[in-house]
């Protein structure tokens, strides 16, 4: 596909330029420099642009800086582009709030010294360099230091799985002086970080300055912390005494509840997979950050009951994700109490079985949209049953008479409480068939990744009965030409139909199609 009719349809909405996803766009389908079109570009009030998974687009830096655009917002997360074009880019987009570079592999860090030397940090709000991998840490040392005395107010970091991130590199952001107290950081994403110390973390957030009217902590409005897999942070990195670390005195739980205390009534997400999470820290979490409302704890070591019970203290938590196959906790009893959930995600929870989710799901059933299963290799068809109201259960599970005999008598009540699940995925469950499917009517979104015991029967009826669904995931075992069919002569919502994954012709499988008919697959 040729560029001009992209920036066309980008520029005909107003400000924005929108080309993600565009794997095949090159450097030859972009506007050349001297060119009517690139002529006609220039000067337009574009203020966001976003090349975002154009895996071989690169050499855009001269067309982004020489036009004119006052671009705001840039993502070009996933593309080829490289030190040169970053140059380009810092030296023509002065006035750039966000900057999006991540998943460039191609950035080997030569380009952030023009980030730093640059005129748009005084701008700058938000910085995402996750997973450059061969950037230096003295580059994102420079980088990060320059930043922090050029702000002037919140910023937001993503350095998740950056090559350059270790403790020197992370005592960059620490203020100076002269603008400590205007500087703050509001996003703060270290993920899959192995090379930052405990110590290093606790120093971001020092308890002390908390009782220090004239020195506000560089966290002190911190809204989102993603911590998941920090190597230093995990049970491991708490030193071989196990005592110790149930103790609290780890370094690894030293540095946790430095950063709940500091972080308080501000944080809303905390993302901490893999990370220790015993010595009482996350009664600690509930109690100096009451505010939290996305919350990731998937292969914590440390929990309890009596731990995750605490939970019911987040009166805002509605996005909740645990698990890990630690048998020293169980949802019925630590999970039943919480409500308003409208995601969940369990994992790794092979032992699970369907009465011990019934309570989790039951309390949730009128709030839940987006549900995950990965890895529940105990559960069945009748876990699912349980977001069904409690009129329909029966019915559910004896069979499509007993439930239209159920409707008929109370059609009212059955629109009115009907399950508002959306979104469901499901990942390496064995045990599910498909059947209680077809009950989830509200249904967009349905994958199953992984789950050999899913029949064709089972999902040809929740094709037909979910009239909302716009996307279906097929397991690898069942065969994308035959699934799902669209009834003969009636015009039917899977015309359209997205299909993923499914056995394609000649034993391929993974494979994406769409369908245009009741029929076959693309």
């Amino acid at each position: 596909m040729g560029c001009v009719p992209l920036f066309s349809a980008a520029t005909s909405s107003g400000n924005w330029c929108l080309c993600a996803g565009c794997r095949w766009l090159t450097a030859d389908a972009l506007p050349q420099s001297g060119d009517a079109f690139q002529a006609a570009l220039s000067g337009l009030p574009i203020e966001r642009a976003s090349f975002a998974g154009c895996e071989l687009l690169e050499g855009i830096g001269w067309l982004l800086a020489s036009n004119g655009w006052r671009l705001k917002h840039l993502d070009l997360s996933r593309t080829a582009v490289g030190d040169g074009d970053v140059e380009l880019i810092a030296e023509g987009c002065s006035e750039l709030r966000s900057l999006d570079l991540s998943g460039c592999c191609r950035i080997k860090g030569p380009g952030l010294q023009a980030v730093f030397q640059a005129a748009l940090l005084g701008n700058l709000r938000e910085l995402r360099l996750a997973d450059l991998a061969w950037v230096q840490p003295e580059h994102l040392a420079d980088l990060l230091r320059s930043w922090s005395r050029a702000a002037e107010c919140g910023i937001s970091v993503d350095l998740s799985g950056c090559g350059g991130l270790n403790d020197s590199s992370l005592r960059a952001l620490w203020p100076v002086p002269a603008t400590s107290g205007r500087y703050c950081i509001e996003q703060l994403q270290l993920g899959g970080s192995g090379k930052v110390s405990a110590s290093a973390l606790q120093q971001l957030a020092p308890v002390a300055s908390l009782q220090m009217s004239d020195i506000l902590p560089l966290l002190h409005r911190l809204q989102h912390l993603d911590v998941s897999h920090v190597q230093s942070l995990s049970k491991g990195g708490a030193g071989p005494s196990s005592a110790a670390a149930s103790a609290g005195d780890s370094p690894a739980a030293e540095a946790l509840s430095a950063l709940f205390r500091t972080a308080g009534g501000s944080l809303r997400t905390a993302i901490l997979d893999g990370c220790f999470m015993g010595a009482s820290l996350l009664p600690l979490l509930v109690g100096f950050c009451p505010g939290v409302e996305r919350l990731s704890l998937v292969g914590c070591s440390g929990l309890a009951d009596a731990d995750l019970a605490t939970l019911t203290g987040l009166r805002s938590l509605s996005d909740l994700a645990v698990g890990g196959s630690s048998l020293a906790w169980h949802e019925h009893r630590s999970l039943s109490g919480l409500n308003g959930l409208t995601r969940l995600r369990l994992a790794r929870r092979p032992y699970l079985t369907d009465a011990q989710l019934a309570p989790l799901l039951a309390a949730n059933r009128g709030s839940l949209r987006q549900l995950e299963l990965a890895g529940c290799a105990s559960l069945t068809d009748a876990a699912l049953l349980h977001l069904l109201p409690p009129y329909q259960l029966g019915s559910g599970a004896s069979g499509g008479s007993g439930e239209a005999r159920h409707s008929s008598r109370q059609p009212h009540q059955q629109r009115q409480q009907a399950p508002p699940l959306e979104r469901l995925h499901l990942v390496c469950c064995d045990r599910i068939t498909g059947t209680s499917l077809r009950h989830l009517r509200r249904l967009r979104s349905l994958r199953l990744s992984g789950c050999p015991a899913v029949s064709e029967t089972a999902l040809q009826a929740a094709a037909i009965c979910c009239t909302r669904l716009t996307l279906l995931e097929l397991p690898s075992h069942i065969p994308a030409n035959r699934m799902p069919v669209a009834p003969a002569g009636a015009a039917s919502h899977l015309h359209g139909l997205q299909l993923l994954g499914g056995l394609q012709e000649g034993g391929r499988w993974g494979t994406r199609g769409r369908r245009r008919d009741g029929s076959s697959t693309s």
